[in-house]
């Protein structure tokens, strides 16, 4: 069933997920004027990789809870 507080809840995690999302560019920015630009810029596959799947397990286990059918007695 959709409520109110359902639809907040998700509108607050969409928030926090693009907070995190800016919050890379920062990083980035900063690894990309030091003296590890070369570095860098070979293995931030890496990092794009690992963030997918964390976001991937993270949305997976909110789906889970989101619609696992809760039986009220």
């Amino acid at each position: 069933m959709v409520s109110f507080e359902g639809i907040l809840g998700v509108f607050v995690l969409a928030v926090l997920a693009n907070v995190c999302y800016c919050a890379a560019y920062l990083g980035d920015v900063f690894v990309q004027v030091s003296r590890f630009r070369e570095t860098w810029l070979k293995w931030r596959w890496v990092v794009l990789v690992i963030g997918i799947a964390f976001a991937a397990i993270i949305t997976r286990w909110f789906a889970i809870g989101f619609f696992t059918a809760v039986v009220k007695v």
